[in-house]
């Protein structure tokens, strides 16, 4: 068995399918900041309970992909033993045969007879996350993306998905077609992050994702004492960060004129009631009373007081 440490360090010496979508800018949990961050060796194993059920029940996925479709699924070593790389500590891992960057880990490939043989990524979704998993019957644009990393990975033609959502749900199969002027542009933003960030260990230009405010946090978690001068566009920040600033100052005191006027209103009252049947509630708790914007059914169970 592969130790997981030696798996996370073979993953840092390029990029991967999913690194590849941050790349792109499509990934929802990811930003080039965050990938920077992570190719550096400074990013924390973000290792799950729902990720450890993935790869338990990839072997599963992959079995009933075989049963729906008639098709059977290989081995890497089998089909592009090539393409195989070998990384410090036994991490067997798939290498482009050009690029020093593009890796890759998929779960098999597929055998068709008529097209030839195919990458497959399995995954798990949770079944009440799986609407939010696929957009307009497809899966969301950073699993596209990163079938087309595996297919410049592995040199194939055409990929599939194959998501397991709950066992009273059939197998969501979804295949995709290689795409060579997508796939050159996406080994050559592969390569340029590589240059220009990773090997100059320069960070990237920061976006406003939640994704590169954790990763700036971790990047720079003191002070240095110094100071530096901000002019350029850091001038045009200032200036947006003030106006900013004073229109939530203001929008914080309409709010409190706005609940202390709801407040005087209410009195003693637990809840009020609008016309339209929605209201606030003001109820006491333990640490005195709160006032609390409520639904029309959630205000139906007070009586009101018309005298």
């Amino acid at each position: 068995m592969i130790d997981r440490e030696a798996w996370l360090a073979a993953r840092r010496q390029g990029i991967g399918g999913s690194d590849a979508a941050a790349l792109m800018g499509c990934h929802p949990w990811h930003s080039l900041t965050s990938l920077y961050l992570d190719k550096i060796g400074m990013s924390e194993d973000e290792d799950s309970q729902l990720l450890r059920w993935g790869r338990r029940l990839e072997g599963a996925v992959l079995a009933e992909y075989e049963h729906v479709t008639g098709l059977t699924v290989a081995t890497h070593e089998d089909v592009i033993p090539d393409r195989i790389a070998v990384f410090p500590g036994g991490v067997r891992m798939l290498r482009h045969p050009s690029s020093d960057v593009a890796i890759g880990n998929t779960d098999g490939v597929v055998l068709d007879p008529d097209r030839g043989p195919g990458v497959i990524d399995g995954k798990v979704v949770l079944r009440y996350k799986f609407r939010e998993w696929i957009r307009d019957g497809r899966p969301r644009l950073n699993y596209l993306v990163q079938l087309a990393h595996y297919m410049e990975v592995t040199g194939l033609r055409w990929a599939t998905i194959a998501a397991f959502s709950g066992i009273e749900d059939p197998l969501y199969v979804y295949e995709v077609e290689h795409d060579p002027a997508f796939g050159a542009r996406l080994m050559e933003a592969e390569d340029t992050f590589w240059r220009r960030y990773v090997k100059r260990r320069q960070p990237p230009p920061a976006d406003t994702s939640e994704a590169t405010a954790k990763a700036l946090r971790v990047l720079y978690p003191k002070d240095s004492g110094k100071a530096v001068t901000l002019d350029g566009p850091a001038e045009e920040w200032a200036r947006a960060f003030d106006e900013a600033t004073e229109q939530a100052a203001a929008i914080d005191r309409k709010r409190e004129a706005a609940k202390t006027a709801l407040i005087a209103t209410l009195g003693d009252a637990a809840a009020g009631v609008l016309p339209d049947g929605s209201g606030f509630t003001f109820r006491t708790g333990s640490r005195g009373r709160s006032l609390r914007r409520a639904s029309a059914s959630a205000l139906r169970k007070y009586s009101k007081d018309t005298t």
